[in-house]
């Protein structure tokens, strides 16, 4: 068998592991809705490489806790009372 066979080969099971790993990955979020997680899968294994890669990143930085840019200002919001 030649080299660039075994090389093919090699990169298609990486990718094929990704994808899988990617699919588990999403199948488990409480976070998401049924549709969105079709949604994600179908971008994860149409666009292997790229969708696994944009999905994984989007969750990361979706799952970084985000407050308020400024603290709430008005009367109802202040610490005197």
């Amino acid at each position: 068998m030649p080299l660039t066979w075994i090389a093919l080969a090699v990169v298609g099971a990486s990718v094929l592991a990704l994808n899988v790993g990617m699919s588990v990955y999403i199948g488990r979020l409480a976070t998401a809705t049924r549709t969105q997680k079709l949604l994600q899968l179908s971008i994860v294994w149409f666009v292997p490489l790229i969708g696994a890669a944009l999905v994984y990143f989007f969750h990361q930085a979706d799952a970084e806790p985000r407050g308020p840019d400024k603290p709430a200002e008005g009367p109802f919001h202040s610490m005197d009372g």
